[in-house]
């Protein structure tokens, strides 16, 4: 018997498409929990208090944190996002996830962004 499939959709984008529909861009939630892991070690280090260090950055639980350190969980939300505030590396991580030929790329490229064409 095969294990589940523990993908994760990122995001939806229209695309112009002769049928009008919609593509969705999957990631794995393995290879997003492992790169982010690997981001937060790069910052963190790979110590035993680590965890405790981004918990109480972030207001993330403990075992939460541990999780992530060891690529078993993603963060999502709330948490995330505290994170890319916090690190150029789990930045550089969400941002490589982009999907090829968005209009985004990176802060502050978007078209509807003020000072932009």
């Amino acid at each position: 018997m095969s294990e589940p499939s523990r993908d994760r959709k990122i995001w939806s984008t229209k695309r112009p498409l002769s049928d009008q529909r919609m593509t969705t861009m999957v990631v794995s939630t393995n290879a997003y929990a492992e790169k982010i892991a690997d981001a937060l070690r790069m910052k963190w280090g790979d110590h035993r208090s680590s965890a405790k260090e981004i918990a109480g950055r972030i207001g993330a639980g403990v075992g939460t944190v541990r999780k992530w350190l060891r690529g078993e969980n993603g963060p999502s939300g709330e948490h995330l996002l505290k994170l890319i505030a916090e690190s150029d590396e789990v930045w550089a991580v969400v941002v490589e996830l982009e999907p090829p030929g968005s209009v985004g790329r990176g802060a502050g490229a978007h078209a509807s962004c003020p000072g932009n064409p």
